[in-house]
């Protein structure tokens, strides 16, 4: 943990302690970055439907430690990404993949590439391996009409960060346990910013904008998910908003509350489990559909949704 009383430094853990090595080997700190690293999306969503008068009142949910848990599962390139061109997808390989853009025929919940999706050529987008994992998920499950790889750029090599964020989520865990808030958001500050500055050209050792891409991808896609799941066994999600935060009626989320058993939405309210959603707060009907008439109970923890 660092001594710093004001900054947690997450990115020099990763180049001075916890780099992930092949062979014996560090990894590429600071490659040539691909041509088409600008046109790269990382899937993003503003997105909400009117409430049903049943669903009232709503439960605001939050992934808990959502780049950090993601920075923990995703796969990585070790070495410098290098042109394949046209390939079969493979979901074992990190990189950019062309892949051809369909329209989402589910108005249920948002399209797993997002809202304002940009960079659009021809109806093609750039995507990390994590969002077309997705895609081929559900090109699998008959929900999307197939993954055609036109163009990409992939490495052989691979790896994952489970040091580095297996030492960052002992820290976290740590904090929590202790009750210091202020270490805690330091902590959560600094690898978020660690993740930002990955894809930052700068004075740090590292510059590897497909590893930033890649966990803000896997934290999307993983979100994105959950909201699925729950869809397909019959609680559509209300909002999808800023990747980590879900919205359904109360009385879903009571339902996963309490259940025992396996759950599309892992709803944990201490905030302390990575992967799963703590209740945010909790609204009427009224007050989603009017914000305005009544902020009071944004954000208002929930401590059991009843």
């Amino acid at each position: 943990m660092t001594d710093s009383v004001s900054t947690y430094r997450a990115l020099d853990m990763l180049t001075r302690t916890y780099a992930p090595k092949v062979t014996g080997r560090v990894p590429y700190w600071r490659p040539v970055p691909p041509p088409v690293t600008s046109l790269v999306v990382v899937p993003t969503w503003y997105w909400e439907r009117k409430p049903a008068i049943t669903e009232d009142p709503l439960c605001v949910l939050d992934a808990n430690g959502s780049y950090l848990s993601a920075a923990t599962s995703v796969e990585v390139a070790h070495g410098q990404l290098a042109r394949s061109g046209r390939r079969q997808f493979d979901r074992n390989v990190p990189g950019y993949w062309l892949v051809d853009v369909h329209p989402w025929q589910h108005d249920r919940i948002v399209s797993p590439l997002g809202t304002g999706t940009r960079h659009r050529d021809e109806g093609k987008i750039w995507l990390t391996t994590p969002t077309v994992q997705l895609l081929q998920h559900l090109t699998d499950e008959g929900y999307w009409p197939g993954v055609d790889v036109r163009d990409s750029w992939t490495s052989r090599t691979r790896c994952r960060l489970r040091g580095w964020s297996g030492a960052i989520a002992h820290d976290r865990e740590k904090a929590l346990a202790q009750g210091d808030t202020e270490l805690y958001d330091r902590i959560k500050l600094g690898y978020s910013q660690a993740v930002t500055m990955m894809g930052a050209e700068g004075k740090s050792l590292l510059h590897r904008p497909d590893w930033s891409m890649a966990i803000r991808a896997q934290a999307a896609a993983s979100c994105w998910r959950a909201a699925w799941a729950a869809d397909l066994a019959g609680h559509s999600p209300v909002a999808m908003r800023r990747v980590d935060e879900l919205v359904f009626p109360r009385y879903a989320v009571a339902s996963w509350w309490s259940s025992g058993g396996t759950t599309p939405v892992r709803v944990d309210t201490t905030g302390r489990r990575l992967g799963t959603f703590k209740v945010k707060g909790v609204l009427s009907r009224g007050q989603w559909l009017h914000p305005e008439s009544d902020t009071t109970s944004r954000g208002v923890p929930l401590d059991t949704p009843r």
